[in-house]
């Protein structure tokens, strides 16, 4: 799991979670994880998760619970490995 997101990632594409930038973090995810994912379709949008206010709704299958993120480095700092982050900053 080295090089792959934190297991399947559910981001609620519900219209609360779009005013927190879902889709943004739907979007980096999916760049992440087609660079350094090799190809695996980890990053999943769902329809509300019935979670609304707060922030942006984020299930990972690493997480039994649903975990809330206002910004969006707060959810790549949770979401993604730091061996991808190291990755990323010596690839660019």
């Amino acid at each position: 799991m080295a090089n792959q997101l934190c297991g399947a990632v559910k981001v609620c594409n519900g219209p609360g979670c779009k005013a927190w930038a879902s889709q943004e973090l739907i979007h980096e995810l999916t760049r992440i994880e087609g660079e350094f994912g090799k190809g695996a379709k980890m990053v999943k949008p769902v329809s509300c998760m019935n979670k609304c206010g707060g922030g942006i709704s984020v299930k990972s299958k690493a997480c039994k619970s649903i975990l809330k993120f206002r910004k969006l480095t707060s959810a790549i700092n949770v979401l993604v490995p730091e061996s991808l982050i190291q990755e990323e900053k010596v690839c660019s």
